[in-house]
Formats: C-alpha cells, sequence, structure tokens
C-alpha cells in the first residue's frame, strides 16, 4: 500500500503532481516490477494543467508542441518507461495492438474509481461484475453525423462509423443513427453500448430517469467530455455514470481528434475479451496527453466465456485524506443479488469452471472494498499462488 497526500481537487499543478503523486507511484512500481495495472480513485486529481504558455504551438504549427497539459492517469501509465517528453505526446506503444498487457511494453493500464459522487466511484466496480456475470443485454446506440468533408471531423466521423461493424461482428443489434443532431437516449429503455458525438454536455433529456443497462459502457466523445468527472451535469463522463453507466471515456483537456481513442478499435478488442482497461489503451495512439478511463479496467463482459488468466487481489496505492471519512464498502453479495432478482436471475453460482472460479475471485477481491482517494494496482502472480489480502500479503 502506497499512501500519498495531495489536495482532493481535481486539478494539481505539475509540481505538486510529481512530489506528491508521481514520485510514491513511481517508487512502488520499481519497488514492485510486475504491476500491470494503477486504478486511481476518488480524491485523487485527475488532470494537471498547463505550465508555461510561451512555447505552445499555435494551431497552425499542429497545436500538440510545447503543451504539457495532460490527465494524471495518462502520465502515471508512463511510469515503466522511466523518463519521457512531458511536452507534447508520447507515442503509445500498445496501440491497435491485440495482446494482453505485458511488461515488455513499458507501459500501465490506468483506470479510474471516480464520479460525482463517493457512492457512485464505488458502485463502478460493482457494476462491472453484473455486467461480466449476466452479460451485455440490451442494444448498441451508434451516433455519428453524416459528416463527409475531407477534413478531421470527416475522418473521425468515418471511424466512428465502423463500431457498426464491430457491434455486427459480435452479434450485438446496433441502433445507427446519422443524423447531425445528437441522438436522445433517454427515448430508449435498452441500451447497454453508446459511441457518439458531438455536444459539450450531457444532453439526454426526454426522460430525466434515464438509466443505461447493467454493465454499459458508454462513451460521447467530445474534446472536454471528462474536464470534470464530479459533476452530474456537466460535460459528459459524470453524468453517464451517474445515470448507471458501468464505465465511459473522455477527454480532459483539447486533445485534438487525434487524441480521442478509437472506439471500433475499443469495443473490438473488449468484445473480443481484452479488459476494458487494455481495449481503451489500445485505442489510444497517444501517452501524456489527456484521454481517461472512468470504470474498472479488469472489466470484461465475456470473462467467462474465454480462457483468462488468474487475476490475483490487487495491492493499493491510497491518498491520504485531510481529514478522516468512511471506508469503502466494495462490492457485497447482497447488491448483486439484490440485481440478479430484478433481471430474473435466481442465483449467482454457475458450473464449476474457470470462468466461474474467475469470477468467484473477483467478487473475493472487491468484497472488502476500497475507500475515496486510492489507487489500486495489479500485481499478477502464477496461478498456483493462492491470493492474497489487499495488502498483498
Amino acid at each position: 500500500v502506497v499512501r500519498v497526500s495531495t489536495a482532493p481537487d481535481e486539478v494539481i499543478a505539475r509540481p505538486a503532481f510529481e512530489k506528491e503523486i508521481l514520485e510514491p507511484v513511481a517508487a512502488f512500481v520499481k519497488a514492485h516490477p510486475a504491476v500491470l495495472y494503477v486504478v486511481t480513485t476518488y480524491g485523487v486529481p485527475l488532470k494537471i494543467p498547463e505550465t508555461d504558455a510561451a512555447d505552445d504551438d499555435s494551431i497552425e504549427k499542429g497545436f500538440v508542441g510545447g503543451r504539457d497539459f495532460a490527465a494524471v492517469d495518462q502520465e502515471l501509465a508512463c511510469i515503466p518507461m522511466g523518463t519521457w517528453e512531458t511536452k507534447g505526446i508520447v507515442n503509445n506503444p500498445y496501440f491497435q495492438k491485440s495482446e494482453p498487457i505485458s511488461a515488455a511494453l513499458r507501459r500501465l493500464v490506468v483506470g479510474r474509481l471516480d464520479g460525482p459522487t463517493p457512492e457512485i466511484a464505488r458502485e463502478l466496480v460493482d457494476r462491472a461484475l453484473l455486467g461480466e456475470r449476466f452479460g451485455l443485454e440490451g442494444k448498441a446506440y451508434l451516433d455519428t453525423r453524416g459528416i463527409t468533408s475531407n477534413d478531421g471531423y470527416g475522418y473521425r466521423d468515418g471511424l466512428n462509423r465502423r463500431s457498426a461493424e464491430v457491434f455486427a461482428k459480435y452479434g450485438l443489434p446496433c441502433h445507427h443513427d446519422d443524423a447531425p443532431e445528437v441522438l436522445d437516449l433517454s427515448a430508449f429503455d435498452d441500451v447497454v453500448l453508446y459511441d457518439g458525438w458531438y455536444t459539450g454536455d450531457y444532453s439526454f433529456t426526454k426522460d430525466p430517469a434515464f438509466r443505461f443497462r447493467p454493465g454499459a459502457v458508454a462513451i460521447h466523445l467530445h474534446s472536454f467530455a471528462a474536464s470534470t468527472v464530479r459533476s452530474a451535469t456537466a460535460n459528459w463522463v459524470g453524468p453517464l455514470v451517474a445515470h448507471g453507466a458501468a464505465a465511459s471515456v473522455g477527454t480532459v483537456w483539447e486533445p485534438l481528434t487525434l487524441g480521442f481513442p478509437v472506439s471500433p478499435i475499443l469495443f473490438d478488442r473488449w468484445l473480443a475479451g481484452h479488459t476494458l482497461g487494455e481495449s481503451v489503451a489500445m485505442a489510444d495512439a497517444c501517452l501524456s496527453w489527456q484521454a481517461i478511463l472512468l470504470g474498472d479496467p479488469l472489466y470484461s463482459p465475456r470473462i467467462c466465456a474465454i480462457e483468462v488468466p488468474v487475476r490475483p487481489q490487487v495491492p493499493c496505492v491510497e491518498r491520504r485524506l485531510f481529514g478522516t471519512g468512511p471506508d469503502g464498502v466494495g462490492c457485497t453479495q447482497g447488491a448483486i443479488a439484490d440485481l440478479a432478482a430484478h433481471l430474473g436471475h435466481e442465483e449467482l453460482s454457475g458450473p464449476a469452471g474457470n470462468g466461474d472460479a474467475h469470477g468467484e475471485r473477483r467478487r473475493r477481491r472487491f468484497r472488502r472494498g476500497h475507500g475515496p482517494g486510492e489507487a489500486c494496482g495489479e500485481q499478477p502472480r502464477p496461478a498456483v499462488q493462492a491470493a492474497g489480502d489487499a495488502d498483498g500479503n
């Protein structure tokens, strides 16, 4: 367990980030070289502002050069590199691959358990476990804009349309809207996957009580979709999880279209059985830039249908809060059973086998839970070794 002392604000200056967060987490990773995943949680800052705009490239010169604003999670992902240039973009060695994360790739997979409230942040693991246990029940909704211009917007719209091919590949029914206006998802009650763009704030207003289906992953591409994740109404990532999504992806500062994870790559890898964290990492061309995953990075809805490595309990990197607060409640059998009854499933236990055993290990891992302001790193171990407690013992 690594405890870091830092303010709970979403924005942290780079010198404070390097001293209070990067330094202790990097020391932990160096001491535990098998760590492949890191999870930041509620209370850990979200983003680093620009340090000095004097040397920033203009839009005409490409915009990226000289800029060191970035997501905290993106900088933590670079730790295995040792050193990296913080001004501009670092090329992601995992981009477009289709293999499990490994130490050879010299990067970490980073997810975030955060959201508009600590309660929602804690629920994200429960929601992922429900998606794994019961599968994705519902329809994929793809909202593109019908753009045909030969520019970045036209290129991105064309890329996003390819998500329809991915959903068809895996047998998921898809509602594809290609009109310029944002599709109001609250008119539907079967949304389990969402891939859309492009407006600044959550705009599903037809039904204020709208909820995603259990286990849903929802992505609305906008430059500032994750400018804050601790609001249920501003931008996109926070509102999407506030309305029941298990996970979302967004950017914290202006990324340009090249800085958005490519959604058809993301959904293809994820539906093939990779973890959500791996899938987001494989879909993002950039590091030391803007994209974050809000949700359990170990989430894989087909986790009981494919051969997967043993995923042991997770050692934690914990933020020392200013003051005291309640311990995290984590995932409980009762909470899952309640929703199981709602969905018409009589019980959680399935036939014995590798997938079911893996699901049970995950339930044990999160039953203890983690509190606000924590971050967790996964340290894989041989399958023959017994899982330890949450401190890695």
